[in-house]
């Protein structure tokens, strides 16, 4: 075998050997982003889709719960996680690569109901592994953590919360289950992928993507 032979055979072997990095969509997200038949579907799909496709590398994805995904990345048994909000806790133990939009987070209440200059607490309920708990408590409000959104949007209906949390994407793809209710702007974000904290190679590869990605202001 020749020098130039060699070669050959040592970038196929390279490439054969690249292996597929692992990536965990949450399902709390009420169909902001999902992944149907090999591709991305839902409002947030065009900014991950140009992200993911930017980078070019093999990908496997899993549908998880947020908890165990967030659980899994914390453990090193996955490369990345998405959608998610940027939060203190998050960044402990894993990496958010450039934030690819704002996440504006809504508040929902019945009519008539009085959110500024209440002389008391208002109760808040939201998905308990939400990035906006940690805002709702700076703004002296009570967290009533649930497991999901349609559970926290009962409690209001039913006067057993004061509002919901949503963030505006995922409230987006619940109209029908919000009907009725009064949206109120409530605080932001940054939005986008954590990456695990032991591949730096795939975390400068997003940064990079999400620069040609990210919408312009």
């Amino acid at each position: 075998m020749n020098g130039f032979e060699l070669i050959g055979v040592l970038a196929l072997s390279a490439t054969a050997t690249v292996q597929a990095y692992s990536i965990a969509v949450t399902d709390a997200n009420a169909g902001a982003l999902s992944y149907h038949n090999g591709q991305f579907t839902g409002h947030l799909a065009p900014l991950y889709q140009c992200a993911i496709d930017t980078v070019d590398l093999p990908f496997t994805v899993s549908i998880l719960p947020q908890v165990r995904a967030l659980r899994m990345l914390e453990n090193n048994e996955i490369d990345m996680v998405l959608p998610l909000a940027q939060s203190g806790e998050r960044d402990d133990y894993a990496y958010f690569a450039a934030p690819l939009y704002t996440v504006r987070y809504v508040l929902f209440t019945l009519p008539g109901v009085a959110i500024t200059g209440s002389e008391h607490r208002i109760q808040i309920a939201v998905n308990w592994s939400s990035a906006s708990i940690a805002l709702i408590e700076a703004l002296g409000h009570e967290v009533i953590p649930v497991d999901h959104h349609e559970l926290a949007i009962g409690m209001v209906r039913r006067g057993r919360a004061h509002g919901v949390i949503i963030p505006e994407p995922t409230a987006a793809a619940m109209t029908g289950e919000l009907a009725g209710l009064v949206p109120h702007d409530y605080a932001q974000l940054p939005g986008g992928v954590y990456v695990n904290k032991h591949n730096t190679s795939l975390q400068t590869a997003f940064n990079m993507a999400i620069q040609d990605c990210r919408p312009a202001p």
